[in-house]
């Protein structure tokens, strides 16, 4: 099965063709999430990027839709894309990912995730995914990797811009937005609104034991309203002073694990509320950032009528820092200062954090090679233990007229537990203590344009896990968490990208990706442990994804194909879930009147039907489809 999905998808992206929005343009390679000023080429590690336009490309509305394609991710789904959506990046958990949204960390203090399925896309223009472990950047959670995302500019011209979109698709599925942005004088300022609803009892095969049924998934329907105000002055050249506000309502019906009877009534709300204030002042070799971020998110969680939870998070943070430039050399030095509380009825009583850090970061050039210093310490109070972590990463191009570059780095992460794990009254644990990684990597890139734009890019990467926390269940199906001593990870990451213009109005594009992912317990708990040299939970040992894309002037046509290897749902890896096929698709038109354009895109997703799992109990949804209809207008 694995070899003949492997030459598929070697052989489908040399016949695929790739689109933009309007004309073909290459994939943007700045990063912006590294505080120094670098490329994919140029960075010390393996760094994907989305554009605008590869995003619009996909299927979906929320992150987790469009994260799944990006190699080396792959995302837990707990049955269809409005489901928990979490991440898993080089064999570590969601818990090991920092999510970022303009530069302000998302990842929340109570169980340090954040739901993917609750972040729309609809007014993002670019996700910046880096590979390996960034903690002496970013502190606890850094471990296994970073997505920074970043949100639509405003406008610059002095007029008012309208968009308005709406879709719907199959199980009564339907969803509006609306945008408005302008600028007076030296004030830019946006709002968006959506709204997305669906009954979604989608059709599943639920497998009884003799044979599998057809069925509708009940209890599972849902609506999100997302609220987005964002506004930015500029004072002169040199300064400026920007505010982003976004509020999610989600109500949500969960219905658990699929066992083949009814599932009870449970029901979750969440309310999210995140303000970032930026203040940006740079002048010749020398900028000053200062970045405020409050967060007021509330839980509710229901199944009647035995449990009624709540949670409130608040959270105040700082993250100030200078940068000083001299030639092709920086140097950056920061503080963070982060004060956060938790309020439940599910864990113990006057919970809160008070979380302190310095670090510092430099980009040296010495001719061809490029060198990545970075350390930091951080205290936290309520476990009253400091961690320093560091980071040095090298890039190096051998011959300055060719754009081969070779990477490498190495890292001391970690990660520290979370409000859940400690506090959580029925299945927490107060013994946990911090979680520590070293990381290694090295790799390479190599790109060439002749008749193809032809990009090679590859990856090793090596982290060794101490007093890892992992989540295991116990007595009464109940999960606690525990420290399981080492794990390691190797995992190669190896990915194509072909792309050219073949005629006036037709463009080329395709990538295939493959992740190899070795990740296991490396110590025994006591003698014979059955858990000893396993792979950990839910990792899938193999990844190919193939994104297919063709462009013919006032539409396209774009395919997306992800196999996923088997999993285990056990720590002892007695159960495995199989592996799986996923194909994804859609066909958009675009036109453009006067100072109308408008886009029309139809999505299938699950194209051959496949009946499969992601995690065990969660079955997702059969063939689907959505249709969008997006128009803009500038006055």
């Amino acid at each position: 099965m694995f070899l003949r999905t492997a030459i598929l998808s070697l052989l489908i992206p040399l016949y695929a063709f790739a689109q933009s929005d309007s004309s073909f343009s290459t994939d943007e390679i700045e990063v912006t999430s590294l505080r120094s000023e670098v490329s994919i080429y140029s960075s010390a590690s393996n760094i994907s990027i989305l554009n605008k336009a590869s995003i619009n490309r996909r299927n979906g509305d929320a992150l987790a839709d469009i994260l799944k394609s990006v190699n080396g991710v792959f995302i837990k789904s707990y049955g269809n894309s409005s489901a928990l959506q979490t991440i898993s990046m080089n064999g570590l958990g969601a818990e090991h990912t920092v999510i970022l949204l303009n530069g302000s960390k998302l990842n929340s203090l109570q169980n340090g995730q954040i739901d993917l399925s609750l972040i729309p896309v609809e007014n993002i223009s670019r996700i910046e995914v880096m590979n390996n472990g960034y903690s002496s950047l970013y502190g606890s959670e850094a471990m296994g990797g970073v997505v920074n995302i970043i949100t639509d500019e405003m406008n610059s011209a002095n007029k008012l811009n309208l968009k308005l979109s709406s879709g719907f698709g199959q199980y009564n599925a339907r969803k509006y937005s609306f945008r408005v942005d302008n600028r007076i004088s030296k004030l830019n300022w946006g709002f968006l609104f959506s709204d997305e609803r669906a009954d979604n009892n989608y059709e599943f095969y639920f497998d009884s034991g003799i044979e599998k049924e057809l069925r509708n998934k009940t209890h599972n329907a849902y609506k999100v309203s997302n609220y987005v105000f964002e506004s930015q002055y500029n004072f002169n050249e040199n300064y400026s002073l920007k505010y982003y506000a976004q509020f999610v309502n989600s109500d949500k019906e969960i219905p658990g694990i699929e066992t083949g009877i009814t599932p009870p009534d449970t029901k979750q709300f969440d309310k999210n509320w995140n303000n970032i204030l930026q203040f940006n002042f740079a002048k010749k070799n020398l900028a000053v950032f200062s970045d405020f971020n409050f967060q007021n998110n509330l839980q509710n969680y229901t199944t009647q009528p035995i449990l009624k939870s709540y949670y409130k998070n608040i959270l105040f943070s700082n993250i100030s820092r200078v940068e000083f430039t001299k030639d092709a050399n920086s140097y950056i030095f920061g503080g963070e200062i982060k004060y956060g509380t938790l309020n439940s009825n599910e864990l113990k009583d006057d919970i809160d954090r008070k979380h302190y850090a310095l670090f510092n970061s430099s980009k040296l050039k010495f001719n061809n090679l490029l060198l990545f210093p970075s350390i930091r310490y951080d205290y936290i109070t309520d476990i009253k233990k400091g961690a320093a972590t560091y980071r040095i990463g090298a890039n190096y191009q051998p011959i300055s007229k060719i754009n081969f570059h070779i990477r490498a780095n190495i890292s001391r992460n970690f990660g520290v537990p979370t409000f859940n794990g400690l506090y959580w009254k029925t299945g927490g644990n107060p013994d946990l203590k911090p979680e520590y990684s070293q990381n290694y990597e090295a790799g390479l890139i190599l790109n060439q344009k002749s008749f193809l734009d032809f990009t090679f890019d590859f990856a090793y990467l090596n982290i060794q896990a101490e007093d890892r926390i992992v989540w295991l269940p116990g007595r009464n199906f109940i999960w606690s968490p525990k420290n399981i001593g080492k794990t390691k990870s190797e995992i190669f990451i190896s990915s194509v990208r072909l792309q050219r213009s073949l005629l006036k109005n037709i463009y080329l594009k395709g990538e295939l990706s493959y992740t190899n992912n070795y990740s296991k317990k490396a110590n025994e708990d006591f003698a014979g442990d059955p858990s000893f040299d396993k792979q950990i939970i839910y990792i899938p040992d193999e990844q190919v994804k193939s994104n297919l894309e063709v462009n013919f002037g006032i539409g396209g046509i774009n395919l997306f194909h992800s196999y996923i290897g088997k999993r285990y749902s056990d720590s002892e890896n007695l159960n495995q879930l199989s592996p799986i096929n996923i194909l994804d698709g859609n066909v958009f038109f675009n036109y453009k009147i006067s100072n109308y354009i408008a886009s029309i895109k139809f999505e299938v997703n699950n194209i051959t039907n496949s009946d499969y799992q992601i995690i065990a109990g969660y079955p997702a949804p059969l063939r689907n489809y959505n249709f969008k209809i997006n128009l803009n207008y500038s006055l």
